[in-house]
Order: structure tokens, then C-alpha cells, then sequence
């Protein structure tokens, strides 16, 4: 006796044969593409890659239709890409990704991958196409400017002269460290939102419109000399520096102050001292 069985793969071959029409019309584009770029069937086998994804591989894009990421970069690197196929065919959306990629000198760069769900006629996921451009350089760009903005942010923190951010359009302070808080004696909630001049902290209106017209005029001011008034009314007197900067992406002024008002008075009873001793050593 003869058993057979039998299995429809008629679904199968129609898919198989919507992807190989696929593949045809899509290799053409694929090769004017200079970012890496393939087409992958519903079991994430490569049905096409790029010249571009053959070059990044180290393998010839033939040589690379039928095999699977697993085949071509590490492991948890070929784990990764597959999820996010699973990922977008079981969405049926796009999915945009920063992720690494192993280069073939054994060092990683980063790519900016965009995969999409391919549909055959019936509306039904058969497989997923893939770009991904190096973005390697932009990443750079982007710790280094982290990592500026932390040094910026410990230096802003310790620093022992008091520093305000004031927004130029309304003279409204964003931001003050610890030692501005000190050396004035107000609140932060007195501080941030107000305006120098709402908390009275130019005791005058002249000294503040030339330290405006002259920070303007040569976009920064250094050490020049002012008067200030703190919490208590008391008068001191201080070392103004300024800078013209952008904080999300408005236009703000970036200002330190150094209290030398106890600086002065010694330097004034120093001199004082010294033309006591002038007059006595003359009678």
C-alpha cells in the first residue's frame, strides 16, 4: 500500500513569486542607492542586497540572497535587526532606528535604519525592504556636544562668581547658579522669571544701559566695574563679564559678577593707611 501527502504551498509560491517581480523591478533601484539598502522575504531571508550592503559586509551581493542576518553580522547584532523586522511586519508600520553596525576593520558605527513592510496584492505582509545610512559622524557630534554641555553645566554649578542667564527679547533671568543665589541673598523662585530690574539688583539704570549697549556693540563685556544692589538694599560692588548666546535658540546674555566690594574697602584703608604714614613721617 501507498500512503502519500500532500501540503498546499500554493500561498507560499504566490508570495515567493510576488517577491522574485519584487526583486526584479527593485534590484535596479537598489544599486543607484549609495546607502546600504536590501529586501527581505517574511523569514527575513535577503531576497536582494545593494552594492552598498555587499561593500559594508565584506560579501558579494549575490552571494548574500537567501541568507539571514545571522549569516552576515554578530550575533547580537543579527538578533537586534531581526526584532525589529519581526517588529514591523507584525505592525505593518515603518519603524525608524539608531543602531550599530560591526564594520569590517572590527569597529562599530552607527547607521540610521528605516524598514518598511512590504504588501503583495491581497494587502498581506510578505517581507520587509531596509536603508540605513551611516550617521557615524552625527553621533560623534552629539557626545561631544553632551559632553561640552555637562562641562558647561559643572562648570555653570561650582563656580565661585555668581553666573545669570538673561533672555535678551525681555530681559526675563532663565537661570542663576548657587553663587549668584549668595551673593544677592534672594530665592531661586524670587530669581527665575523676574528681570534685573524687577528685583532691583542694578542699583543703576545708566550703569545697565551701557553694560547693554557696550555687550551689543562688542557681543561681550569683560571685568567692567558696577554697582549692585542685593536683598538686604545693601550697595555693593562688582565685576560684571558678559556673552551673547543661544538657548534654544533664542538670543540670551550669559553673565558672571565677582563681588570685590570688601576687595575695595581693603585696597581704600590700605591707601589710607599708607598716606597716614606719608603725613607722619613728614612732621
Amino acid at each position: 500500500m501507498i500512503c502519500a501527502m500532500m501540503r498546499d504551498i500554493t500561498v507560499r509560491r504566490q508570495k515567493e513569486e510576488a517577491l522574485r517581480g519584487l526583486q526584479i523591478q527593485q534590484e535596479a533601484i537598489l544599486n543607484n542607492i549609495p546607502d546600504i539598502a536590501w529586501l527581505k522575504d517574511e523569514d527575513s531571508r535577503f531576497i536582494a542586497v545593494n552594492k552598498a550592503f555587499g561593500a559594508a559586509s565584506g560579501c558579494e551581493p549575490e552571494a548574500l540572497v537567501g541568507k539571514t542576518d545571522l549569516d552576515v553580522w554578530p550575533q547580537e547584532l543579527a538578533e537586534r535587526y531581526r526584532k525589529d523586522d519581526k517588529e514591523v511586519m507584525k505592525t505593518g508600520q515603518r519603524k525608524v532606528v539608531d543602531e550599530p553596525l560591526a564594520g569590517l576593520d572590527g569597529q562599530s558605527t552607527w547607521i540610521e535604519t528605516i524598514k518598511t513592510p512590504i504588501h503583495d496584492e491581497s494587502g498581506s505582509v510578505i517581507g520587509t525592504t531596509g536603508i540605513a545610512r551611516d550617521i557615524t559622524e552625527r553621533k560623534q557630534a552629539e557626545a561631544a556636544l553632551r559632553e561640552s554641555e555637562e562641562r558647561f553645566a559643572k562648570a555653570f554649578r561650582n563656580s565661585p562668581d555668581a553666573i545669570v542667564i538673561t533672555r535678551v527679547s525681555d530681559a526675563c533671568i532663565l537661570e542663576a547658579n548657587e553663587s549668584f543665589f549668595r551673593m544677592t541673598g534672594y530665592e531661586r523662585d524670587e530669581v527665575i522669571g523676574s528681570t534685573a530690574i524687577e528685583i532691583g539688583l542694578w542699583d543703576d539704570q545708566e550703569d545697565r544701559k551701557q553694560f547693554l549697549e557696550g555687550l551689543h556693540s562688542e557681543s561681550s563685556i569683560r571685568d567692567a566695574e558696577y554697582a549692585f544692589r542685593i536683598k538686604s538694599g545693601e550697595i555693593r560692588i562688582g565685576l560684571a563679564s558678559g556673552s551673547l548666546l543661544q538657548v534654544g535658540g533664542e538670543p540670551c546674555i550669559l553673565g558672571t559678577f565677582r563681588d570685590i566690594t570688601d576687595n575695595k574697602k581693603a585696597a581704600q584703608a590700605l591707601q589710607t593707611e599708607k598716606e597716614r604714614l606719608v603725613v607722619t613721617l613728614r612732621s
